[in-house]
């Protein structure tokens, strides 16, 4: 399908949308910043570059850093669900 950081799957940016309280504002901020260091996911990251990202959004979002990551896992394992679901209809 062809996403990146420029051209965003919009089912993708629907649920983030519809996440409770400010997980999808989170969520984002995380992304961007993984993105940014590992050049589009190019590079995998250090366990302390992810603690730090984890760290500037807990700051950010008066989470700890550890709740953010946490926040951050359980999201993508949403995403991921979506995913597959969406390659089962299309089967």
């Amino acid at each position: 399908m062809g996403y990146d950081r420029y051209s965003r799957d919009p089912d993708v940016e629907q649920l983030l949308d519809g996440l409770e309280s400010n997980q999808g504002e989170v969520f984002r901020f995380m992304r961007e910043h993984f993105e940014s260091l590992s050049d589009d996911g190019e590079h995998i990251l250090s366990d302390e570059q992810e603690a730090e990202i984890g760290s500037l959004a807990g700051e950010k979002f008066h989470i700890s850093g550890e709740e953010a990551i946490k926040l951050y896992q359980n999201v993508s394992f949403k995403i991921s669900d979506m995913h597959q679901e969406r390659i089962r209809k299309e089967q």
